[in-house]
């Protein structure tokens, strides 16, 4: 009886493991198509005239790299900072120098 159950106890710990691999892999892949599902009804929503013949990574690169370069272009850079800073004193200057 003991020999019996030692041969059975290991293929019981592995058979339990492989189900419980298999189910939690079925369940993920539930989750995530209805994740996906979720996320292109909220773009569809977001985006009503969205073109399925532009459906392509072209079309999303190039939505990215514009998104990028609104960012940049928000930042001001050192340089143009310090000139910001000399225009306004040279006009404050020139107002000064009005008023005397």
């Amino acid at each position: 009886i003991v020999q019996n159950a030692l041969y059975l106890f290991p293929l019981v710990v592995v058979g339990s493991w492989g189900l419980m691999t298999y189910t939690t892999y079925e369940e993920a892949q539930e989750d995530e198509k209805k994740d996906n599902k979720r996320k292109l009804q909220r773009a569809l929503a977001l985006d009503p005239n969205f073109d399925e013949s532009k459906n392509s990574k072209g079309f999303f690169a190039a939505g990215k790299k514009e998104k990028k370069m609104k960012k940049k272009s928000k930042k001001m850079s050192v340089l143009e900072r310090i000139r910001l800073e000399e225009q306004e004193e040279a006009e404050m200057l020139k107002a000064m120098e009005q008023e005397e």
